[in-house]
């Protein structure tokens, strides 16, 4: 991405079915010169629909919707627009639905306690190449992990395992990407998954802990 694209408003698209908090949203958007707003829904099949009109960048989303879930509109967002970073807004701390969400297509995964300033953040955050999380679930997921038997070749997902494989021939994470089709930002987000469940400080332990255990 060229310095003039970074600078260009990022184009987001809200879908939060109560109203009062879709206008709360709108409002603390649009005080961000590098965001515009160009749609906001209380249905997500609309959301859905719009989106050759719209042309988001950024989708912010709520998980408990009408008609569909926020992890269908997730998977079917991103089957559309792979190339869409996806943020989860959401009052679901459960470990489940995180990870359902991040599986779905999910770059970043905030609760709706989180302040004006933290999804301002967040978003910045996810254009640099991040995945942002609440505190609070990042720590969750981290016990997770770490509760998890640290053994067998079930520790990886087939698309964990897909990454590391092609990590482990030397590609960089944009040629992964290219690779595996999918963007260069989720390729970060499973590169963080194995590191922690192979429990790797870095790509070479990464690789020689998937070949102790078998993975490779």
């Amino acid at each position: 991405m060229s310095e003039a694209e970074i600078k260009k408003p990022v184009r987001v698209i809200l879908v939060e079915d109560d109203l009062l908090q879709l206008d709360v949203l709108k409002l603390t958007l649009a005080s961000d010169d590098d965001i515009e707003v160009v749609g906001a829904y209380s249905d997500p099949r609309k959301a859905y629909e719009d989106l050759d009109r719209s042309k988001p960048e950024l989708l912010l989303t709520d998980i408990g919707l009408p008609g569909m879930t926020g992890i269908e509109l997730i998977e079917m967002v991103k089957k559309k627009l792979p190339e869409i970073e996806i943020i989860a807004l959401t009052v679901f701390e459960d470990i489940k639905t995180v990870f359902e969400a991040i599986k779905a297509g999910a770059n970043g995964y905030l609760l709706k306690s989180s302040s004006a300033k933290d999804l301002l953040k967040a978003i910045k955050d996810i254009r640099a190449g991040g995945a942002p999380i609440t505190p609070k679930i990042a720590r969750a997921m981290l016990k997770d992990f770490q509760s998890k038997d640290d053994g067998g070749d079930t520790a990886l997902s087939n698309r964990e395992r897909e990454i590391l494989q092609e990590v482990e021939k030397g590609l960089g994470y944009k040629e992964v990407a290219e690779t595996v089709n999918l963007s260069v930002h989720t390729v970060h987000w499973h590169i963080k998954n194995i590191f922690a469940k192979l429990h790797a400080k870095n790509k070479r332990d990464a690789i020689s802990k998937a070949r102790e255990k078998g993975i490779l």
